[in-house]
Parts: C-alpha cells; structure tokens; sequence
C-alpha cells in the first residue's frame, strides 16, 4: 500500500453565552495547527470581545483528511 497525504485542517470555535442556557458559536477556519492551547484560547477571548455576547469558551476542531497515494 503506498503512503497517504495528510492535509490537516484546524478550526477555532467560539462560544458566546446569551443566557437562559444558550450559546451562540461563531467558526473561523485556517487556523496555524502549530498554535498552542494558550495562545488558542488568547485567539478565541481576543475574537469574542468583537462580538456582542460575553465569552463562554473556545473549542479546537481538528480534521485530519488522508488521501491515498497511487
């Protein structure tokens, strides 16, 4: 079998509380994989203060998509 390309795909997930329970997330797509689990949650409280709800927490969404080789 030969070897597969590995394209992976990182995502930062915000979640805002809009009270009574519920949460809004707002998805931004491309994020470094490099990026380290503090500098993601200065990225995720950095984006939040834009938005009009307060932040609840962020949420790494990682996708890992192999294509075989021929």
């Amino acid at each position: 079998m030969a070897d597969a390309t590995v394209k992976e795909v990182v995502k930062i997930q915000i979640r805002l509380d809009l009270g009574d329970n519920k949460v809004k997330s707002v998805t931004i797509g491309n994020v470094n994989p490099e990026l380290g689990n503090a500098d993601f949650e200065e990225v995720g409280q950095a984006m939040a203060e834009l938005c009009a709800y307060p932040y609840k927490d962020v949420v790494r969404v990682e996708t890992t998509t192999m294509t075989p080789q021929a």
